[in-house]
């Protein structure tokens, strides 16, 4: 099970002995609605996140930071030692070995989010793009998703998006900005989910 903000915040807000009522009433939300939040099935705007943080007593910046996994510590990790070290032949074979494995199991998503994360690095110290057109597709289309509304951003998928940028084209990040912004400007019902 991913963790979200709600499991994350349930942790804390238990740990810190506030009752679900008491939180939500401190916010002007029902507690069925943070209970939900709470469980990763529904949104909550970003303020009330703020403000139930606030009456638990913890730190946005605490909150917010930490939640990437040991997997992708890890990549960071071996990622952010060759590029620091200009290993740019480390880098290629890396990426070049991941994306054989992707031809393997195409489904395999991780592999393929590790393949884009080198061959990310390795066209930020080189400039050779070797991330082929399907593949920046694929990963445009898996960044995509939440404007169908049928799934939420999580912690590793920010990650993601963060370290294969370059692999994405301008257009496409613009296109899918723009798209969230006027997807959420005309959707008032609509919560972010965090």
């Amino acid at each position: 099970m991913k963790e979200t903000y709600g499991r994350k915040f349930r942790k804390l807000r238990k740990a810190t002995k506030i009752s679900s009522s008491k939180a939500a009433e401190a916010v002007g939300i029902s507690r069925s609605k943070l209970e939900r939040w709470e469980r990763g099935e529904a949104g909550l705007d970003i303020e009330k996140v703020f403000k139930l943080l606030e009456v638990i007593h913890v730190q946005k910046r605490g909150y917010f930071n930490n939640n990437i996994s040991n997997y992708q510590k890890n990549i960071t990790l071996e990622v952010s030692k060759a590029y620091e070290s200009n290993d740019i032949n480390y880098l290629k074979t890396q990426s070049k070995k991941l994306l054989s494995e992707v031809e393997n199991d195409s489904f395999d998503k991780r592999t393929f989010l590790k393949a884009a994360i080198y061959c990310n690095a390795y066209y930020d110290l080189t400039g050779v793009d070797i991330f082929t057109d399907n593949y920046k597709k694929r990963l445009s289309m898996y960044f995509s998703k939440i404007l169908s509304g049928d799934e939420v951003w999580y912690y590793d998928d920010v990650y993601f998006f963060g370290n294969t940028q370059n692999l994405i084209s301008p257009r496409t990040i613009y296109s899918l900005s723009f798209s969230l912004v006027f997807y959420f400007k005309n959707n008032n019902d609509l919560e972010m989910k965090f």
